[in-house]
């Protein structure tokens, strides 16, 4: 994947998400798909949790959104690897950062996230 074709695939996920467009979302993803991430703990109820499948995902961003309605992201880079990409996301409503990795099958379709966030910045 060449740096273009992650940022457009970056852009698609951000403005998705922002829009809350869940059908944009899921025609990113592959139906086996895994998600790791701080929210996925506390929806889960345990750390370490793993989201598995486009449903079960889909069923996260949805329980996400009630929690945190406030939640939008500006993208802030972009990275390409030979197994898919990663981005920054900065968040509108506090400053905390997040870098999402997201692996990709043949396709183009998203088989694995993983997100590592930090915290707001103390202001």
């Amino acid at each position: 994947m060449d740096y273009d074709e992650a940022r457009r695939q970056a852009m698609a996920v951000v403005s998705a998400f922002n829009s809350r467009d869940l059908d944009a979302l899921q025609a990113l993803l592959h139906e086996e798909m895994t998600h790791q991430a701080p929210f996925a703990d506390i929806h889960l109820g345990q750390e370490g949790g793993r989201i598995e499948g486009k449903q079960a995902y889909s069923e996260f961003v949805r329980w996400l959104w009630a929690q945190q309605p406030q939640l939008r992201s500006v993208l802030e880079e972009v990275f390409a690897g030979p197994q898919g990409y990663a981005y920054v996301v900065r968040r509108e409503d506090n400053g905390g950062q997040a870098v999402f990795v997201h692996e990709v099958d043949a396709d183009g379709l998203v088989r694995s996230v993983r997100v590592f966030s930090s915290p707001p910045p103390s202001g």
